[in-house]
């Protein structure tokens, strides 16, 4: 799982249990308010029949309590309303036929003895028919200090359907604090996304540019202003990349430098070991003449490693000049089946190739292009065991040409295939063909440099031919109509 996603499963996780705990305590919140509200909402409707009462006694005019209790009828959470006078006869009533009687109840004594309270009696009540009711009273008292007990207002709140207006109530603020909750967790999605790509990108920059420096692009700076420990960490590798550009051109100066100085006097001990082996300073017995021919055969590879040294040297610094020219891909097929059919030969080597004399036309450096065949097919047939098989093959399209060389040989490790293109790199295995080959492990370096010089590419394949070998696979410019035009040639 990627940092990336990571992120943004962490963030919305986190909004997700923030969001849904602001919705819970909202909730919790708002119940408790709607409760108080209702509450509140009883206390303020038998206040207010107290007062109707209170000043209907006054004037001693009944037709205000009557209008105000049928209009307390028409409310869906009142189960009845009802004033009474000292001894507990109903002055008026919700229900007619309540009126003029007189009540001896628990409650409406507990009514009638709640007397000098400025606050409502509250009493929970069980009716016959199993009906809860909510009872409020309220003392009606008539002039100042000290005031006249004239009776008690009191009223029955149906819970039943108090409770289904609390509750449509809270549906309601469950719809909105749901809707809240929807968007904020999307708006919080949207906002995880938005940090991980801010966040990632920096990281990706940082990711991309190590990748870069560590494939040898040490020129190479990454670019993060974030302003916080990523760009100080961009820096570093910035600085790294300058000090290890520094030192990568230092060695290749010294590289450079050595190879120069030591080509004339090993050109110079190739040409006196000649002129020796030819006897030119007096004759020479048999050990003599061989001794100095295991010499001159170790001064022709130290100049073969010096030359590679310069090549590489020239390929690094882009100094690598090609003259190209049109080229016929079977000379070259041709001439490594006769350069290497000794050791084929040796080996019992099958040798066979798709490239006719009559194919494909390539437009390329003819001397550079014959290096990279040479130095295929030489490790071709030195990684190949008896009795094996190598293959030339070449496709043609429009602007390139597409040329395989294949082996039946040891293989190549996977975790190998990206490292064999680099300077003194050779395949590591526990077969012994492989272990007992030597080299300086420049020669695939020189080969994708120089392929790459020709604006081409170069990968490798394993297992290639009958299910095992290698097969390296090079891109190459192809003579086409416009550089023929170019050329002017027919």
């Amino acid at each position: 799982m990627s940092f990336k996603t990571k992120l943004v499963l962490f963030a919305t996780f986190l909004v997700m249990v923030v969001a849904l705990s602001l919705s819970a305590i909202l909730l919790r919140f708002q119940t408790k308010t709607y409760k108080e509200q209702q509450e509140e909402y009883r206390e303020n409707i038998v206040r207010s029949l107290a007062q109707v009462a209170r000043e209907a006694m006054l004037i001693d005019d009944e037709t205000d309590m009557v209008n105000y209790l049928a209009m307390l009828k028409r409310t869906p959470d009142i189960g009845y309303a009802m004033v009474l006078s000292p001894g507990g006869k109903v002055i008026v009533h919700t229900d007619p036929l309540m009126i003029n009687k007189v009540l001896n109840d628990e409650p409406t004594e507990k009514a009638l003895a709640y007397r000098a309270h400025q606050n409502p009696l509250t009493q929970k009540l069980t009716q016959p028919d199993g009906k809860e009711i909510i009872n409020l009273s309220l003392p009606i008292m008539i002039g100042l200090t000290p005031a006249v007990f004239r009776g008690a207002a009191q009223i029955g709140f149906d819970k039943k359907n108090s409770d289904l207006i609390l509750q449509g109530k809270l549906r309601g603020a469950r719809v909105q604090i749901g809707s809240a909750l929807v968007f904020s967790l999307i708006l919080g999605v949207c906002l995880a996304f938005l940090l991980a790509w801010v966040l990632t990108r920096s990281i990706d920059t940082l990711k991309t540019g190590a990748r870069t420096i560590g494939e040898g692009k040490l020129g190479h700076r990454i670019q993060i202003n974030t302003g916080d420990e990523l760009q100080e960490l961009a820096a570093e590798f910035n600085l790294m990349a300058s000090k290890l550009g520094e030192l990568d051109q230092m060695k290749q100066d010294f590289i450079s430098n050595v190879t120069h100085e030591l080509r004339s006097p090993i050109t110079s001990i190739r040409g006196y070991l000649d002129l020796l082996l030819k006897e030119a300073g007096g004759p020479l017995t048999h050990l003599q003449k061989d001794y100095l021919s295991i010499i001159k055969n170790s001064t022709v590879r130290l100049g073969r490693f010096i030359d590679n040294l310069l090549d590489v040297a020239k390929i690094e610094a882009q100094k690598l000049k090609l003259v190209p020219e049109t080229l016929a891909l079977y000379e070259l097929s041709h001439e490594m089946e006769v350069l290497f059919k000794p050791q084929m030969e040796e080996k019992k080597i099958k040798f066979s190739s798709t490239i006719t004399p009559n194919g494909p036309l390539a437009f390329v450096d003819k001397d550079k292009l014959a290096e990279v065949f040479i130095n295929l097919t030489s490790n071709a047939v030195k990684f190949t065991p008896e009795d094996g098989e190598i293959k030339f093959g070449a496709r043609e399209f429009p602007t390139y040409l597409e040329v395989s060389i294949q082996d039946s040989g040891v293989g190549i490790p996977k975790d190998m295939m990206g490292k064999l293109f680099s300077k003194f790199e050779q395949v590591k295995t526990n077969k012994g063909l492989a272990r007992q080959q030597k080299g300086t492990g420049l020669g695939l370096a020189i080969v994708k440099g120089i392929i790459e010089a020709h604006g081409g590419k170069i990968w490798i394949e394993s297992p290639a031919l009958n299910g095992k070998g290698t097969a390296f696979i090079f891109t190459i410019p192809k003579l086409t109509d416009e550089i023929k035009a170019k050329l002017n040639l027919d």
